[in-house]
């Protein structure tokens, strides 16, 4: 009982020390140090702290403290303002999302501006650079994806039978103009596939090119019959 009456009494010696003790609880706390040894000894304490903390230099704000305390309360008392208000705080993001929207803008409004009238004094000054005039001739387009011409016929008859039948083959034929594959659509007979081939020897192709240069490509070639009677 009497360690929580010293507690109590303890907590109010810093109060003594300052003179902001009330009357009634300072004659209490006085009568009880008479008492009791111990709350002397946290008394000189207190004082000696006290006087000590009181030499201590004052030291001035600087100035920008009070403008920087204002500017903190004022926003403060906004944050609590707009708490009590769901159209306020919409209002209030909205202008917050304007203003960094505007403070983004600014320093990049002037070097894109620049930089885009700059593309375009550029693009002018080389246009004319980049007009390609066209001249028609006896060249053939460059830009162009060529087939296959089949230039010479080959004299001999691929079918010497009486009852040569019409076939369609499939022609692969390279950079060179030679046919490095014959793939006949359909069944023939192992004649018939010699005739081809002897057909195909004797004739001459133009291969296929791409943007001017020559390349390998396809051709179907339909070898007809016509039957001559007299």
């Amino acid at each position: 009982m009497e360690n929580q009456n010293c507690n109590s009494y303890l907590n109010q010696l810093w109060d003594l020390a300052s003179g902001r003790l009330a009357r009634h609880k300072r004659s209490r706390l006085e009568a009880h140090l008479e008492s009791c040894k111990t709350c002397q000894l946290e008394e000189s304490d207190v004082k000696f702290l006290s006087a000590g903390l009181r030499s201590l230099p004052r030291r001035t704000p600087p100035p920008m403290l009070a403008v920087r305390l204002a500017v903190a309360a004022s926003r403060e008392h906004s944050r609590r303002r707009l708490r009590n208000s769901v159209a306020k705080w919409l209002h209030e993001a909205m202008v917050r999302a304007r203003m960094t929207f505007d403070n983004l803008l600014k320093p990049l409004a002037i070097p894109a501006t620049g930089g885009l009238l700059a593309s375009f004094l550029c693009f002018f000054v080389i246009i004319d650079a980049l007009h390609i005039d066209y001249y028609p001739g006896m060249d053939a387009p460059q830009g162009y994806y060529t087939e296959v011409v089949l230039d010479y016929l080959s004299p001999f008859d691929a079918h010497p039978a009486k009852e040569g039948r019409d076939m369609l083959v499939q022609l692969t034929v390279d950079d060179q103009g030679s046919v490095r594959d014959v793939t006949p659509q359909g069944n023939v007979s192992a004649a018939e596939m010699l005739e081809i081939g002897n057909l195909v020897l004797y004739s001459s192709f133009r291969p296929a090119t791409r943007f001017g240069h020559p390349v390998t490509g396809k051709i179907l070639v339909n070898i007809q019959h016509c039957r001559v009677k007299g």
